[in-house]
């Protein structure tokens, strides 16, 4: 293997331990609903703070692309991604309102994310410029399962930790958080290494005008990369419907522990080890659209599972689709969007398309935590409080209904690929799977 993919295979496996608490949701919904915090304040803070980020990043995108620091940008950035939420554990010895305490966690969540929104357009520079062409998919593939699989495995046994204090005071409660992020922290320096060792990006184009806004508009002015947009901005915004409010749910009506989720997790991830190299190895295959069409239906039944009682349903979701990102298509569907947003960008102005998929992304964010939050407040209103979960079966109904609709998006995408039947690709997937598992 090439020396610097090692070094870019090494600083995820690093990065991903360093994000097993302050990258998850899991553990700052559980720091949110300590607080006290609402559906419709977990969505606003969860929108505001995705739309800021991927905004700043599109406009500074192709500045940043001239710098030619990526390196830098990307080591400096996760720091600062991994130090920041350390400020969410001083909310609860400031005495503020309820509204001033919304702000507060919407401000230290903007500042968390616009690290690694800025971090990833570069670092997705960097890995368009070292991966082969014809092996994006699979090493996009490796690179997922290793950002992915280290920190739901640390997961299981910090989950276990905080909810051994779950009980206890404050102090205690938020003492063992303090721990964990401490613990973690630590890996982020040891991935720093490896990515300042990197060879840099060299260009292969002239030097251009100076940037300005023409540039910035230049991949929403590309029709074949614009429709990409538009699908991406309608997976995000569903996407986030469900993952910003899964926990709360799982937490609360479901009566789940936080090790019980992280176990979950990691088993499913596990899983999706394989399954990331198999949907990556079909990307380049048969094309990202193709895997994007299959895997939005998959997901789509495993929502119509979820809305059952009881935890079989959440077990058989979460083997199709755990998060939207995990489980058979969630892993497929997650993988296809990374694969079509490298694929389809312009080599030389990666950094200002990659900014502009995140953009798409982040304001499908924002619509996604907004609406997700107040209908389900909404939907609560109008359930008998002996029906503690039915409004999540319908809202989670609606957000099934919903990628049915954004499957309409995905067959508009400009792909130079063969379009494959749904029964062909799924056949050849079980074959690969076959293959695989006999070696």
């Amino acid at each position: 293997m090439d020396q610097d993919i090692r070094k870019l295979y090494l600083f995820h496996l690093f990065l991903s331990v360093s994000l097993t608490a302050v990258g998850s949701f899991l553990f700052i919904d559980r720091l949110f609903l300590r607080l006290g915090l609402s559906m419709s304040q977990f969505g606003l803070i969860k929108g505001t703070a995705f739309l800021v980020p991927v905004t700043l990043n599109l406009v500074l995108s192709p500045y940043i692309a001239r710098l030619g620091r990526d390196r830098e940008i990307v080591a400096a950035s996760y720091g600062l991604r991994v130090l920041l939420p350390y400020l969410f554990l001083l909310l609860p010895w400031l005495p503020v309102s309820a509204s001033l305490l919304t702000l507060i966690c919407s401000l230290i969540f903007m500042f968390t994310l616009i690290c690694p929104v800025v971090a990833h357009t570069s670092l997705s520079s960097l890995c368009r410029y070292h991966f082969p062409q014809g092996k994006l998919g699979t090493h996009m593939g490796y690179i997922l399962s290793l950002m992915t699989v280290p920190s739901v495995i640390l997961a299981v046994p910090a989950s276990w930790y905080i909810d051994l204090h779950d009980a206890g005071s404050d102090s205690r409660f938020y003492g063992a958080f303090l721990h964990v992020f401490l613990v973690t922290t630590l890996f982020i320096l040891a991935g720093a290494w490896f990515i300042l060792r990197l060879n840099p990006r060299k260009a292969s184009a002239p030097r251009r005008r100076r940037p300005g806004f023409a540039e910035i508009a230049e991949p929403f002015q590309n029709r074949s990369y614009r429709v990409f947009l538009h699908a991406s901005f309608m997976l995000s915004m569903v996407g986030t419907m469900i993952t910003a409010f899964i926990n709360p749910y799982l937490l609360g009506p479901q009566n789940l522990s936080m090790f019980q989720i992280s176990l979950i997790t990691v088993l499913v991830s596990t899983m999706g080890v394989g399954l990331r190299r198999l949907w990556g190895h079909l990307c380049d295959e048969h094309g990202g659209k193709n895997v994007l069409r299959i895997s939005v239906v998959g997901v789509a039944v495993a929502l119509f599972v979820l809305t059952g009682k009881g935890l079989i349903p959440v077990l058989i979701y979460a083997v199709m689709a755990w998060n939207v990102t995990e489980g058979l298509f969630g892993v497929g569907l997650f993988t296809g969007q990374q694969y079509l947003s490298l694929a389809l960008s312009d080599g030389e102005r990666t950094n200002v398309y990659i900014a502009a998929t995140s953009f798409a992304n982040g304001t499908g964010m924002f619509a996604g935590s907004l609406l997700g939050g107040f209908l389900l407040d909404w939907l609560a209103g109008q359930i008998r409080a002996d029906q503690a979960a039915a409004h999540y079966a319908i809202y989670f109904t609606y957000c099934a209904l919903l990628y049915l609709v954004v499957g309409h998006f995905v067959t508009a995408l400009r792909e130079r690929r063969r379009r494959v039947r749904s029964t062909e690709l799924v056949l050849r997937m079980y074959r690969a799977l076959r293959s695989k598992m006999r070696r």
